[in-house]
């Protein structure tokens, strides 16, 4: 009498095809259709004076910034395909990049409702973009005040979702659960981060020492525990690059690594070359501290606590 093998549990990664695949192709090319439609940058929202220097290297880093961010977003269809497919969560470092590629899809979908609202009720005169980026101001504000408290109330609703049915859940499922908290929690650890920068007030007229407790602080409380946000999945990544008890990399582990890797690049190029006033001369280099203590208690955390999503636990 024979009998059926029973499926791998749906938290357990199933051996899958190391190569790109017909499934793989058709979901990268909703991926770059759904990234190419969101608007890159400022576009005809705001006035040109307060986009981009396109002929500066300021203006440079942002567009690769932003294009490295777009490419890790068209990777978000194939992680979950791929989930669908072969069953497992997202390996950290297909993870990382879709997280990457999601933090700017709010403020793009954002963007995207202003234009389509406003841009058709004004013409292309100096008059008209000064008006159109006075709207564009309130408009941010209006949808601050919506968009981090409902996406934070989103994120809690995933964490309760997947804590009480990740037994029951396809790995797809887990995955896109775990993605929706990251984003609402992130961005909320951003938000209240940059209202406890708010109320730090102006430096300017701060002495030395003062400043430099002020970002001291703003660094423990706050860019620390956003940056490891990013840093926790980057050291699983590096842990299960480095493990021989995880299966070989995959090619969309591999260019997944490669793009959060260049834009890590661009970013710290891109913040290292920003003018500052000589009263934040702390808080600048507060931000390049925090990258120094931040990785490697991301590469820490996450060998102590996910062993095996880093690919260091022999049960996996």
């Amino acid at each position: 009498m024979t009998t059926t093998p029973l499926p791998p549990p749906p938290d357990r990664d199933r051996p899958e095809p190391n190569g790109l695949t017909v499934v793989d192709l058709t979901a990268l090319v909703a991926g770059v259709a759904l990234a190419a439609a969101l608007p890159w940058g400022f576009g005809v929202s705001i006035p040109t004076a307060a986009g981009w220097n396109w002929w500066g290297s300021r203006g440079g880093l942002q567009f690769a910034g932003l294009a490295l961010e777009r490419a890790c977003l068209a990777l978000v269809p194939v992680v979950l395909a791929r989930r669908a497919r072969y069953g497992g969560v997202a390996r950290p470092a297909e993870f990382l990049a879709a997280a990457c590629g999601l933090t700017g899809v709010p403020r793009a979908v954002s963007r995207l409702v202003f234009a389509v609202q406003y841009n058709p009720l004004w013409g292309a005169g100096p008059h008209d973009a000064l008006r159109r980026f006075e709207a564009w101001e309130r408009w941010q504000d209006e949808t601050g005040r919506v968009l981090t408290p409902g996406l934070f109330a989103a994120a809690c609703v995933a964490v309760t979702a997947w804590a009480l049915g990740r037994r029951r859940w396809p790995g797809w499922v887990q995955t896109a659960l775990l993605l929706t908290a990251w984003l609402g929690l992130c961005g909320g650890a951003w938000a209240l981060g940059s209202k406890a920068l708010a109320l730090l007030g102006d430096p300017s007229g701060a002495s030395a020492a003062r400043r430099l407790l002020e970002a001291a602080a703003f660094s423990a409380a706050c860019l620390v525990p956003f940056k490891l946000f990013f840093d926790v999945p980057a050291g699983a990544a590096w842990h299960r690059l480095r493990s021989r008890l995880a299966p070989r990399p995959t090619w969309l582990e591999r260019l997944a690594l490669g793009l959060v890797v260049a834009l890590f690049v661009a970013n710290q190029l891109l913040h290292s070359s920003e003018t500052y006033p000589p009263a934040l001369w702390a808080r600048k280099w507060s931000v390049l501290a925090t990258t120094a203590v931040a990785v490697p208690l991301g590469l820490t955390l996450s060998r102590r606590l996910l062993p095996a999503w880093g690919g260091l636990d022999p049960a996996e």
